[in-house]
């Protein structure tokens, strides 16, 4: 492989990020991209996915290097349901045709858990139409998550594949800048990287993926450890659990220089102690909708209530009722505050403010997560704007709900507040509620949508939570759910 170092050599850099969910309804479109961080070839700037993202670690490494920058495009979107294919051929053909032939590398921001129902692996159709352009000579650099599934497609198309070591996610900027430095050394000639991955058969509920605690930083640690010992980089992928696909599975990754370091060795090292505790990562330490309303009531100080079943940063659209049946059959004296994605009540609603009206919320049926229920509500506020979040994964990115409104549900002990809204946005911070003027520090209980990133975004306001065991397309009970694709045998559900 001729890939001889340039005094000025030519860097593609672009992204496209999203995380999908197979088990939600509805589907994602290009629009509601267009609506989040969108941009495309001279209209990409540093912050174009956010202040503290990949991209704006990777630009930062890059602008101060001396390379020729190429802008192909970046489209950020929110987690959420099947991207729509439509949605995801034009992603790939705006980042695949302003990529020109002759460039000496290139850097994408990745998620690795993009979705269509009509595609199943996103992200490795996109390398491999990128890599079949400009040939084998550029280098390409990936930054992901680290939830991310890294595919065969997509292993064969890359040199350098980087993740975060942190969850909560609070070092986007830093991996970006990892992605760009290896990058950069391979196209001037001073390394020549490649990336191995051990596959582990193993999908495990993302509840402990905590790097403050074990077993999870422990196993982040050892990444880090391996970079001291000689990789250029070692991440550790626990996956997006909520995927019906092949090969679904963690896997841990080592960038390395064959002639200077046994990344193979590395990589086998990390899976094999991953594996030896698998078990760690099965414990239950959530609570039933019913007995974490009783914690959360125990006194009047801000508790999260973690919907882990309706995770919008996992992927689900955000419209589980749970949350609202169990206030509405509880007999607490609480202040709560929850969101739902339900553009049918919006409609009805909007434009119709004064007094109380009956209207029910949710789409499913009988015991279904998202069970219809009738409420007679009180619309207090409209608004119509973008959430800004700032948790630390997400600092400056924008979410489109849409129209919104903030609404009192009747009910003859609690206050129920509610934000409902158009489209999913993620519920990790408190800045949808925000959108309305809302205090959260007036409330007892607020929702997030989340297992573990709803942390870092409601510390400043509270480390008070409870982690609700509720059903819906991001459940904890994997096994609850149809991985009719999943790659046999793999632990828990066949092991």
């Amino acid at each position: 492989m001729n890939r001889k170092a340039k005094d000025m050599p030519v860097i593609a850099i672009g992204g496209f990020s999203i995380e999908c969910n197979s088990f939600a309804p509805n589907s994602t479109s290009l629009d509601q991209l267009r609506s989040e961080n969108f941009a495309l070839g001279d209209d990409i700037s540093r912050d174009s996915a956010g202040t503290s993202s990949e991209f704006a670690g990777a630009w930062d490494v890059l602008t101060a290097l001396p390379v020729t920058l190429v802008k192909t495009a970046l489209i950020a979107g929110t987690p959420a349901p099947p991207l729509a294919i439509d949605a995801f051929e034009f992603i790939k053909n705006e980042i695949v045709s302003r990529t020109p032939e002759n460039v000496d590398g290139i850097y994408l921001m990745l998620h690795g858990s993009a979705y269509c129902r009509e595609e199943l692996d996103p992200e490795g159709a996109l390398l491999k139409a990128l890599r079949e352009k400009v040939g084998p000579r550029p280098f390409i650099s990936i930054s992901m998550d680290l939830h991310a599934h890294f595919t065969q497609e997509m292993h064969n198309a890359v040199d350098i594949a980087v993740a975060y070591r942190s969850c909560p996610h609070i070092d986007l900027y830093e991996t970006g800048a990892q992605a760009a430095q290896i990058l950069h050394q391979a196209v001037i000639g001073n390394i020549n990287p490649v990336t191995y991955v051990e596959r582990i058969p193993m999908v495990v509920p993302p509840a402990k993926h905590d790097n403050e605690f074990k077993p999870y930083g422990s196993l982040m640690n050892l990444c880090k450890e391996i970079e001291k010992e000689g990789a250029h980089a070692a991440s550790l992928l626990t996956v997006q659990p909520w995927l019906n696909v092949p090969d679904l599975g963690w896997k841990s990754l080592v960038v390395y220089d064959s002639k200077k370091f046994d990344g193979v060795s590395a990589a086998k090292k990390l899976a094999a102690e991953a594996w030896s505790i698998r078990e760690l990562f099965m414990e239950d330490t959530t609570l039933s909708v019913s007995d974490a309303l009783t914690a959360a009531a125990q006194d009047s100080t801000l508790k999260v209530f973690a919907d882990i079943g309706d995770a919008t940063n996992g992927g689900s659209y955000g419209d589980s009722t749970e949350l609202l049946r169990g206030l509405l059959e509880s007999n607490h004296d609480m202040r709560a505050i929850f969101t739902i994605t339900d553009p049918a009540a919006v409609a009805k609603l909007w434009g119709k403010g004064g007094g109380a009206t009956k209207i029910t919320l949710g789409t499913g049926g009988k015991s279904e997560y998202n069970e219809s229920v009738e409420c007679e509500i009180k619309v207090l506020a409209e608004c119509d704007r973008k959430v800004i979040y700032t948790h630390p994964a997400a600092k400056d990115v924008t979410g489109s709900p849409g129209k919104s409104l903030f609404v009192a549900i009747s009910h003859p002990v609690s206050q129920i507040f509610a934000v409902i809204h158009q489209n999913p946005v993620r519920v990790i911070d408190a800045s949808l509620y925000e959108l309305h003027g809302v205090n959260i520090l007036d409330y007892t209980l607020v929702q997030a949508k989340s297992h573990v990133s709803f942390k870092a975004g409601f510390a400043p306001l509270t480390e008070s939570y409870i982690l609700a065991n509720t059903r819906g397309p991001t459940t904890a009970d994997l096994l609850s759910l149809d991985f009719s694709l999943r790659t046999i045998p793999t632990y828990p559900f066949d092991l």
